[in-house]
């Protein structure tokens, strides 16, 4: 089912110029002279995929036409859905919903979720969704999702106690990944919030890595399949 000259598909879930397709083999030898870190994607692929294969489970053969090229896959399948295919497992489409990611001016509720504590002031907590990226199989349903948060606790009016963020990411049949890291706080005017996420098909990867002179993300992505990433410093401030 899998070898090196199996096709597989390169697209970034969104803009359809991006999309190919090539064999396995050429994908690595194109990395290769371009001077991208070579992946051993069959391995890749082994890793992910092979702990999903049960005895019972079917295969039906795929006819494809893209780019020009005519060849077929694979498609392991059982009474649940596509367990993997070559093509289908490796091609995703996305949608991303994010704020700003340089600056944001939040329209702070007073009202929102409060708490008290007789040995300290009035505090309110205040939420903002940074990102929320929803990734989906070619029929539509949920493949994997990331949402970044960035939240303060203030007092209501002129003063922020605490910041900080939290991640939740996931993906089947690929990996996804969120991170976030307190950028700065002025705890009488704003707080900024550095964020970086990242996620890849079987034969691809990402990397996120943390600047920590300037407490900022970059992030990468390589290898073939469906992949992508995004960064940046997320800033709330009172009003």
């Amino acid at each position: 089912m899998i070898s090196p000259e199996n096709f597989v598909p390169d697209f970034d879930g969104a803009n359809l110029s991006t999309f190919s397709v090539a064999t396995i083999s050429d994908r690595m030898a194109a990395n290769q002279r371009n001077s991208i870190a070579n992946q051993d994607v069959v391995k890749n692929i082994q890793d992910i995929v092979f702990p999903e294969l049960k005895t019972g489970q079917k295969v039906l053969d795929i006819l494809w036409q893209a780019n020009g090229k005519q060849f077929t896959t694979k498609c392991v399948y059982d009474e649940n859905g596509i367990v993997y295919d070559n093509m289908l497992s490796n091609i995703t489409l996305t949608e991303i919903s994010a704020n700003s990611p340089d600056e944001l001016k939040a329209s702070l509720d007073a009202n929102s979720q409060s708490s008290t504590n007789a040995k300290v002031a009035r505090q309110y907590s205040f939420t903002s969704t940074v990102v929320n990226y929803t990734i989906t199989w070619l029929w539509g349903s949920t493949r994997g999702r990331i949402v970044i948060k960035h939240y303060i606790i203030w007092n209501g009016s002129n003063y922020i106690y605490d910041h900080g963020g939290s991640s939740d990411a996931w993906m089947s049949v690929g990996s996804a990944s969120g991170r976030w890291a307190n950028n700065y706080l002025s705890r009488s005017s704003r707080s900024k919030m550095a964020w970086g996420y990242g996620w890849a098909t079987p034969t691809a990867s990402f990397s996120i890595k943390l600047d920590y002179k300037s407490l900022s993300f970059s992030t990468s992505v390589s290898g073939v399949g469906s992949k992508g990433s995004g960064s940046g410093v997320h800033t709330i401030y009172l009003p």
